[in-house]
């Protein structure tokens, strides 16, 4: 199905603040758009890095003019949502779109971090198993939100749009190779999301194609 479009591999760590804010102009230099068509835009982010480079590809106007851009966050297993939270009160904030604030999700980290420094989290209402990486992707997913509202005024023409996918339980080194599926299918949802056409869809999470509950 992405036969047809230039793939181009723009790697680089979730903690890569330079790479990560040097990626849009090399995408610009890269000649997506090298006849003035205009062709999707499909970037797939892991990790805390999604508000940093939404800030670095916002400089770039220029790229986004005549384009839609999409950007597609790795989400959680559906068994790593916000339902894992004990804290009632905690997990109504960060589930409210509207109220929800990039002071709030630096503050439940930074709580979390801090209470793992004391040796308190296991009584703080985090997740019992998988805790960093529920709560890794729980800031994923707010941050998705986040960027989804913030950017949902950009005119037409500069449209971005950003949704969390699932890959699934993939045979990859991150599992052992234990995976149920191969990687090719573990990316399916990514290219479909990257190439839904002219469908204003954006905050949401998916996983096999349809939307899932954060």
């Amino acid at each position: 199905m992405c036969g047809l479009l230039p793939v181009r591999d723009g790697s680089f760590g979730a903690s890569d603040d330079a790479r990560c804010g040097a990626f849009p102009m090399r995408l610009w230099h890269g000649g997506l758009d090298p006849d003035g068509t205009t062709l999707p835009l499909g970037i797939s982010v892991f990790g805390f890095v999604v508000g940093s480079f939404v800030a670095a590809l916002l400089r770039f106007d220029c790229l986004l003019h005549g384009a839609m851009a999409r950007l597609l966050p790795l989400g959680p297993a559906r068994c790593l949502g916000l339902f894992r939270l004990a804290d009632v009160t905690l997990r109504e904030q960060l589930g409210d779109v509207d109220s929800l604030s990039e002071e709030l999700i630096d503050r439940t980290i930074s709580n979390f971090l801090q209470q793992v420094e004391e040796g308190s989290w296991e009584s703080g209402g985090w997740p019992q198993t998988f805790t960093d990486y529920s709560i890794s992707k729980l800031a994923v997913n707010a941050y998705t939100r986040l960027m989804a509202r913030i950017l949902s005024n950009r005119p037409e023409g500069q449209k971005i749009y950003i949704n969390c996918y699932c890959p699934g339980w993939v045979k990859t080194a991150m599992t052992g190779y234990a995976g149920n599926i191969p990687a090719e299918e573990g990316a399916d949802t990514g290219v479909w999301l990257a190439l839904l056409p002219d469908q204003a869809i954006t905050g949401k999470l998916f996983a096999e194609r349809r939307e899932v509950s954060f």
